[in-house]
């Protein structure tokens, strides 16, 4: 369900001003569908990622990945504690398909931490706890531990 941004909780206002700055740096002149993604580590650290659209729309990378990508470079793997989405749009927008599964991976390679989404819009959000909760029918079984 989705909530007016006037109840975000005050410790998760970084987390929307990170992903909506993200946003501002993606490159969608085909699409004109800006996204930002921040991930939050467990020990403060917020990494960005944009989607970067290309005119072979297969070379395309979502937000979420670049995000993931920027994670996997940093040397101090500390657990995600919260993913952050941001599209200027009048709802809350999910990831894509491919980028749940992305984040599931991540979130199955983190064992005993779970991972708090917000999905943020230009005027409400929407909360959910592990990708489990939108990705009802996973890979899950083939990701290597």
């Amino acid at each position: 369900m989705n909530k007016p941004l006037a109840e975000l909780p005050i410790n998760i206002n970084p987390l929307y001003l990170a992903s909506q700055k993200a946003s501002k740096l993606s490159y969608a002149p085909y699409s004109k569908f800006h996204v930002g993604c921040a991930i939050e580590t467990q020990l403060g650290q917020i990494l960005l990622g944009a989607n970067q659209e290309n005119v072979s729309f297969p070379a395309c990378l979502c937000a979420e990945a670049v995000g993931l990508s920027n994670y996997a470079m940093i040397t101090d793997k500390s657990p995600i504690l919260r993913v952050g989405i941001y599209v200027h749009s009048d709802v809350p927008t999910y990831p894509c398909g491919i980028c749940r599964q992305m984040l599931l991976e991540y979130e199955t390679r983190q064992p005993g931490h779970t991972i708090d989404y917000y999905i943020f819009s230009k005027e409400s959000f929407a909360t959910f706890t592990s990708i489990k909760t939108i990705l009802p029918h996973s890979f899950s079984e083939f990701i290597p531990t």
